[in-house]
Parts: structure tokens; sequence; C-alpha cells
């Protein structure tokens, strides 16, 4: 469906105005994933880039970073090099930010 596996969230209404995939339950119910980029996009604007190390402390940040490497590292084995390259380019900016505490 949408070439990576699912990270379940309950995401705020205004979040599924991005671009998102129908997914058709068995039981004839529909539910709208976000693709793994907008969502990758919307993950750092929501965590890394937006919270100051006082709101959520080292290991929050810390944590954050990790799964943004997870992501590229999912994308650069599915060939998805528009993520990996935006992955990229916000883990720098990242460890540019966060550099005391890495």
């Amino acid at each position: 469906m949408t070439g990576y596996g699912l990270d379940m969230l309950r995401a705020k209404p205004e979040f599924l105005t991005n671009p998102t995939v129908k997914l058709s339950l068995p039981n004839g119910n529909i539910i709208n994933l976000m693709r793994a980029y907008e969502m990758t996009k919307l993950f750092v604007e929501q965590t890394i880039m937006h919270y100051s190390l006082e709101d959520v402390g080292q290991d929050k940040i810390r944590e954050w970073i990790n799964k943004l490497v997870l992501i590229k590292n999912a994308s650069l084995k599915k060939g998805d090099d528009i993520l990996a390259g935006f992955c990229e380019d916000k883990l720098a900016e990242s460890r540019k930010k966060w550099s005391r505490i890495l």
C-alpha cells in the first residue's frame, strides 16, 4: 500500500489534509494513511525541530533523531531517494541544532 511498515498514530484532522493513501479494511471501513514523505516531514516539524530541550529532555531528542535515522535507512532500502535525501538534510539540521547533547 504505502511501501513501508505502518506506525499508527491518531492525528489531528488538519494533518490529514496532507496527501494520503486510503486503506479499505475487511469490515468496509476506510482509513487514511499519510504517505511516508509527508509523515516524515510532519514528524520532524512536530518533534525534533519544534520542542526545546527543556520541554522534552535529552533522551526524547535522541530518540527522535534515532527514529529519523531508521526512516532514512528504510527509505534507502526501498530506493526512495527523495525521502532519504530529505532525512539526510533534516538529520544535518538536527545534529547542528542539538550538537551540545549528541
